[in-house]
């Protein structure tokens, strides 16, 4: 039986999942991935992260692939440097507290098993 601090973490997973739209989520995720790579690199500020992910996304097979695809105009739209957030707004969560139910499932895993 899991502790009373994981019933929480799990019912807040289980409303995250009621409200969230994955699909939108990615969008969002991967226009501001290319927007912020796409701007360090131009800035000459860039991590090597940055100049991968900037490279892929730029590589002519690579957009021939992604052609016509919510991915290619999520990347189009991020490297466009327009409001990713206000594009994908159908998402559902705030970028934060999807990163805060990630950090707690980490946590989880690492500790002990349940068995």
């Amino acid at each position: 039986m899991p502790a009373k601090d994981d019933s929480k973490l799990y019912d807040y997973w289980n409303l995250v999942e009621a409200i969230v739209n994955p699909s939108v989520c990615m969008q969002q995720y991967i226009c501001s991935v290319s927007q912020s790579s796409a701007k360090n690199v131009a800035d000459g500020c860039g991590t090597s992260t940055d100049k991968i992910l900037d490279g892929i996304f730029g590589t002519p097979w690579i957009l021939d692939i992604i052609s016509g695809s919510a991915v290619h105009d999520a990347v189009h739209f991020g490297e466009s440097f327009g409001d990713c957030r206000k594009k994908y707004n159908k998402c559902g969560v705030q970028s934060a507290d999807i990163n805060e139910v990630l950090k707690k499932l980490a946590n989880k895993a690492s500790g002990p098993p349940y068995f």
